[in-house]
């Protein structure tokens, strides 16, 4: 949809996201607003994403609420989603500049803050 729509390049893992020097992670989902100048490469993208998503499983939970978390918040990633297939719900947490303000999670359908035109509906995933 966002490809379609020339809004957005969207890439699903394996693909790397390049944060700084130190800092390289591969989300599972990441879609780069084509205004933003982070560098898309095939298999890596240099800079803050506009929009991260991170589906949790056993071995990534910890590392997706947390470490993750803290270092897409602290580089100016826009929006990251956190979806939780145990508990059928999204977490949403939306730039605000300085840090990351979390929505309450939801199974409800949500809308993208980074891609206004981009919803999900948990129901339909889960």
């Amino acid at each position: 949809m966002l490809e379609d729509d020339g809004l957005a390049r969207v890439f699903t893992a394996p693909v790397g996201l390049c944060l700084s020097e130190h800092d390289f992670v591969e989300p599972d989902i990441v879609a780069i607003s084509t205004t933003n100048d982070a560098v898309t490469l095939d298999a890596m993208i240099d800079g803050p994403a506009d929009l991260v998503v991170e589906i949790l499983s056993l071995s990534t939970r910890r590392v997706d609420r947390g470490a993750k978390r803290a270092l897409y918040e602290e580089v100016g990633v826009r929006e990251y989603w956190i979806l939780d297939p145990d508990d059928e719900i999204v977490t949403q947490l939306v730039q605000d500049g300085r840090r990351f303000i979390e929505r309450e999670p939801t199974a409800e359908p949500l809308r993208s803050v980074a891609f206004p035109s981009l919803e999900f509906d948990p129901a339909r995933m889960f």
